[in-house]
């Protein structure tokens, strides 16, 4: 599959790692059902960690992948376990369609950086604090 998830702790978040060819129309309905899993098994709301680095990052794709979040029955953007979403990425793209999935209240919150390491930073300030 062209993304892994994986388990993280001290912070604890889940991180998925995308990579190509992952195109949504064909792996959307496979991750959500493999995140809602890994959510499922969690005790309390956990952040995940998109790493979109590694994947070919184009406004067509994009606009695939919300008409899949907006049309499934098994988005886990509805999963009570999902706490909210850290991109990293540097590309403009995502930092746009970040604030249009926080306007549009497709998610509760999401944030963009640079690295895994920066996302692990702000999770566990929100922990300390």
């Amino acid at each position: 599959m062209p993304y892994h998830i994986e388990r993280l702790q001290n912070p604890d978040a889940l991180l998925v790692r995308f990579t190509d060819p992952f195109e949504p129309r064909q792996h959307a309905s496979a991750f959500f059902d493999d995140l809602n899993t890994h959510f499922a098994n969690e005790a309390d709301p956990i952040i995940t960690i998109l790493d979109v680095r590694d994947m070919t990052v184009t406004v067509q794709r994009l606009l695939a992948g919300m008409k899949m979040v907006e049309e499934s029955d098994n988005s886990p953007l509805d999963h009570p376990m999902s706490a909210y979403y850290i991109f990293v990425s540097e590309s403009k793209i995502i930092q746009a369609a970040s604030d249009v999935f926080f306007r549009f209240r497709l998610v509760h919150d999401t944030k963009v950086v640079s690295s895994i390491e920066a996302a692990q930073e702000l999770i566990a300030m929100q922990t300390i604090s």
